[in-house]
């Protein structure tokens, strides 16, 4: 089908996101995992490739003063916006560049340990693909990692469908928001009036449900814009390939790729050895109609292996905020104790010393520890509860590795070769770093360097996390509010309200704050 769009890239500002699996720590991660040592994160050189308004690279420049950070787009209004926040947070590593890849000269900015291409490739002309690559294979350094995502096929011929008849059934409107409503009205319709419903029907209907949660910004630029190009992982591992690059993995970490499949798909990928592990990658897509991938790759003489190395967790930290149900959970042996986060389904563990790990890593959060001090403190957790000359043997030890692994493929466990700077507590003047404080300024939402995200509540969450800026006290933070409150800045419905509302503001400030610090948001 023809590539048509009226919608100018200029004319519709991109949201604004902060991507957790791009970030350097991430990347550095799971290059360790696969026996690839990338340059020290907190004095890396990152670029950004399509990096909108920079707010991605902000959050990393923000925490890793040391490190150097390069952002390319094509959109000026992008570039401004990043550029003045950047001014704004007092993030003088990074530098945003509007430009044209197809003009940009990258010899002049040197080598890059990451880069980074996150809503990128499909979204651009095939001779803007092939420059990027090219840029990878030049600008990458020796041990360096790059992160590219895109659409992909099975899955995404579905999605694909869908764009085509909502590309054509607006291609005479001009709007780029009419655009998104009536599209979404059309697929609605479908839904409704298909024809033939047990097929036909539910693929509308999961398709629009998909549609329908994504922003007006993501479908104008995602669906309606004018490429939009899904692929085979064969077929991009073979672009790669051809830049001298090869695939280290997904940014993703997939423990047990296979679980619920039958025992003839297991066996089907179970003949594929490493050496075919693009095959293998491949033939796990088709089973499961994957539709997007987030890719990492390196250079093709990078020496990497494709199972998680013996020394993983050597110098790591380890980071995990799930919380036991129990407020007295039981380390015995063999008794199920179930750990979740925020009401979300996590984890339920029988192994003694893992129970207690994920105990004492909840207790820590947002604080990090090595894998031999969890060990350590584990094994002191058990023996306080059942005996102190409770048993451990090397099996418990890689039980627990092993449980680590798979908890940190559903994301609840995070492993970083760097530990940001991070407060346990808020403290006498609690203060957010600046991102933090500009993102309660500019955004509903909050990012923390714990990986973390969180929607801001209320005003009076906001207000709270913009005065938390190192210089305030607690007492000043408190007085404050009560002069908002006189001077009229904040309302209430009623004078009992009111009232009540000042009463309770020294606990309220003091519960915000603890959640605040739990959260990871404040620096020491």
């Amino acid at each position: 089908m023809t590539e048509k769009s009226s919608i100018n890239y200029e004319d519709v500002v991109y949201p604004n996101f902060v991507h957790a699996q791009t970030h350097p720590n991430r990347l550095a991660t799971m290059a360790r995992a696969y026996g690839l040592q990338t340059a020290p994160v907190e004095n890396c050189r990152v670029l950004e490739v399509g990096c909108g308004s920079g707010t991605n690279l902000l959050a990393m420049a923000s925490s890793l003063p040391q490190s150097e950070f390069v952002g390319v787009d094509l959109s000026e209004n992008h570039i401004k916006f990043g550029a003045q926040a950047a001014g704004e947070v007092g993030a003088a590593n990074l530098k945003l560049i509007r430009a044209d890849l197809l003009e940009v000269d990258f010899s002049d900015f040197g080598k890059f340990d990451y880069i980074i291409a996150h809503g990128f490739y499909s979204w651009i002309p095939p001779i803007v693909r092939e420059r990027f690559l090219e840029i990878c294979r030049a600008q990458l350094a020796e041990n360096g990692v790059a992160f590219v995502s895109y659409n992909a096929f099975p899955g995404c011929h579905l999605r694909l469908m869908m764009r085509e008849m909502m590309t054509y059934h607006t291609e005479n409107i001009e709007s780029p928001h009419e655009k998104v409503d009536q599209s979404l009205a059309l697929l609605g319709f479908l839904k409704e009036t298909a024809f033939e419903k047990e097929v036909y029907g539910k693929i509308l209907e999961n398709e629009f449900d998909k549609t329908i949660e994504r922003t007006a910004e993501l479908i104008i630029h995602d669906d309606l814009g004018t490429f939009n190009r899904p692929f085979y992982f064969h077929e991009f591992v073979a672009a790669a390939e051809k830049n001298d690059l090869q695939f280290l993995s997904e940014a993703e970490y997939f423990h047990e790729k296979y679980t619920g499949f039958r025992k003839e798909a297991v066996e089907l990928l179970n003949r594929f050895g490493d050496e075919e592990i693009v095959r293998r990658e491949q033939y796990l897509d088709f089973l499961k109609n994957r539709r997007f991938r987030q890719t990492l790759i390196c250079h093709k003489n990078a020496d990497i292996k494709r199972k998680v190395g013996e020394d993983f967790f050597d110098e790591l930290k380890i980071v995990c905020d799930l919380h036991p149900d129990s407020e007295t959970p039981d380390f015995s042996p063999h008794k199920n104790e179930k750990f979740s986060k925020a009401g979300k389904k996590g984890a339920t563990i029988d192994h003694s010393l893992t129970k207690a790990a994920l105990f004492y890593l909840s207790e820590i959060f947002p604080r990090s520890v090595s894998f031999d001090e969890l060990v350590e403190n584990s094994k002191k957790i058990v023996g306080d509860q059942l005996s102190e000359n409770f048993e451990f043997s090397e099996t418990d030890v890689e039980i627990l590795k092993d449980i680590l692994l798979k908890i940190f493929a559903s994301d609840f466990v995070n492993f970083f070769t760097h530990e940001p700077q991070i407060a346990s507590e808020a403290g006498e003047k609690p203060k957010a770093d600046d991102f933090i404080r500009w993102q309660a300024k500019n955004s509903d939402t909050l990012f923390s360097r714990r990986f973390r995200t969180k929607k801001i509540e209320d005003d009076f969450s906001r207000q709270l996390l913009i005065l938390c800026d190192g210089e305030h006290t607690r007492e000043q933070i408190l007085e404050n509010f009560k002069r908002k409150i006189s001077e009229g800045e904040i309302t209430f419905a009623d004078e009992k309200m009111k009232r009540e509302f000042i009463e309770n503001l020294p606990e309220t400030i003091e519960n915000q704050l603890r959640q605040a610090a739990k959260l990871g948001l404040f620096m020491e």
